[in-house]
């Protein structure tokens, strides 16, 4: 499913691809960089995935609940330096991924796509 194309690095990058065709790129963009966070998170990652992602009419803003707390948190980290860094983002992969459903629904249909599945199976 969807999963394996979000994880892997190659086929996330091919999804990326697709979806920039689609100009619908800052939900995978979003999360393939939670991901790279999550695997090192510093002040300096936290403060761009808010100022890129999170932040009201940033340049890819997110269609995600308002009331996340991740984005308080995220917003006291590009305030405060001492600000703890955020360390919960399963509810905003969760949407997302839901976000991404769309998108990826029409990409099951591609050459790119039915290739990888044959090749991976």
């Amino acid at each position: 499913g969807m999963d394996k194309w979000l994880i892997d690095p190659k086929l996330s990058k091919q999804f990326l691809e697709y979806c920039k065709q689609e100009f619908n790129s800052e939900n995978i963009e979003a999360y393939l960089a939670i991901l790279d966070y999550e695997k090192n998170p510093n002040r300096e990652k936290a403060i761009k995935l808010y100022l890129t992602y999170i932040k009201q009419d940033s340049e890819k803003e997110l269609n995600i609940q308002r009331s996340e707390p991740i984005i308080k948190e995220l917003e006291a980290v590009s305030r405060n330096k001492k600000a703890p860094l955020p360390t919960n983002f399963e509810s905003v992969k969760k949407t997302l991924a839901i976000n991404l459903s769309d998108p990826f629904s029409r990409f099951m249909f591609t050459d790119t796509y039915a290739k990888e599945t044959v090749t991976n199976n």
